[in-house]
């Protein structure tokens, strides 16, 4: 099985939570996520046993 790895960089400080990336903000936040749909439809695709491709 194909492993899809998605990586969110941001700059980190000591004491900031890797969750408030400057990614994770709404705007990075909708610049992702047809990303993150495409990626989990082809995720669940493949762990029914189907093709993700249309």
């Amino acid at each position: 099985m194909p492993q899809r790895t998605l990586t969110i960089t941001g700059v980190q400080t000591p004491g900031e939570s890797a969750v408030s990336a400057p990614m994770l903000t709404a705007e990075g936040i909708q610049a992702v996520a047809p990303y993150l749909v495409e990626l989990f439809k082809a995720a669940l695709a493949e762990s029914q046993g189907k093709d993700a491709t249309p």
